[in-house]
């Protein structure tokens, strides 16, 4: 039986990071047969949130999609996935995402390694969290997390992202 996967942009908030990504995401398509139903085309929301765009994929089976939805080609396509506000966004190297003082945002690497994440942020002081967090034992200890956070005005609102947006 066909099975669908469906990626919905809510808001176009990194165009630059949007356009690497769309170049990356082909060639990991290899190899997996699809048939696109729909590419961000014109559409309009009869129900529901709004949307900016949509891509529908139709894949044989659902053993099919994943296999390319969780192949070694498309999770470097999808290296770091962020979430500003009610915005998901994936990031490959190189990309680039923007979370605004004020409105919760988080970040999770979903590669298979290692990843590498440049945060700058103004005004300084968060490397302090980071410089304070490292030095914590793993696994972390979430309360112990949160405490050298709020030192540092950092408040965390939610689950970790794997927890409150599984992939």
């Amino acid at each position: 039986m066909a099975a669908y996967i469906v990626f919905m942009r809510e808001k176009m908030r990194d165009p630059e990071s949007f356009g690497k990504y769309m170049e990356a995401v082909p060639p990991t398509l290899e190899g997996h047969p699809v048939k696109p139903l729909a590419i961000y085309g014109h559409m309009k929301m009869l129900e529901g949130a709004p949307l900016e765009g949509a891509v529908i994929a139709e894949f044989k089976d659902w053993d099919s999609a994943m296999a390319w939805y969780n192949s070694p080609a498309y999770k470097q396509a999808r290296e770091f996935r962020f979430k500003a506000g009610d915005a998901m966004l994936h990031a490959t190297t190189g990309g680039m995402a923007f979370g605004p003082r004020g409105i919760p945002h988080a970040f999770q690497n979903v590669g298979d390694g290692l990843g590498r994440l440049l945060v700058i942020t103004t005004p300084s002081g968060l490397e302090r969290f980071f410089e304070q967090s490292d030095a914590l034992s793993r696994p972390v200890d979430p309360d112990e997390l949160a405490v050298i956070g709020r030192t540092n005005w950092m408040e965390f609102s939610g689950p970790p992202l794997s927890v409150s947006d599984p992939l």
